[in-house]
């Protein structure tokens, strides 16, 4: 594992953390970039890809401001880019540090 993805996992990075699913394949980071901005303003876009070196349809958004989540998600979610309705979720930190109180 790189520098650059420890820091992603970083608290303070997945708490501004936007999991968007069903991408198309062709879809670029530009683009996401461009259609989220329009909601919330973007700090990063990660589109993971398999060793081949093709998209695996979903992204990882990372946010300027944690206040924004929620925001974007509630637009994101269900809208329309190249073809595809996009779902949005918020970064599993929250859920992990709830189990870890109990």
């Amino acid at each position: 594992m790189g520098k650059s993805e420890d820091s992603r996992n970083s608290s303070s990075m997945l708490q501004r953390r936007v999991y968007l699913m069903n991408l198309s394949y062709a879809t670029s980071s530009a683009e996401v970039e461009r259609f989220v901005n329009e909601f919330a303003p973007v700090d990063q876009v990660v589109i993971p890809r398999d060793k081949a070196g093709l998209a695996r349809g979903f992204a990882f958004v990372y946010l300027q401001s944690a206040s924004d989540v929620q925001k974007c998600i509630d637009y994101v979610d269900g809208r329309h880019l190249n073809g595809r309705q996009l779902r949005a979720k918020g970064s599993l930190a929250d859920d992990i540090s709830e189990k870890n109180e109990q």
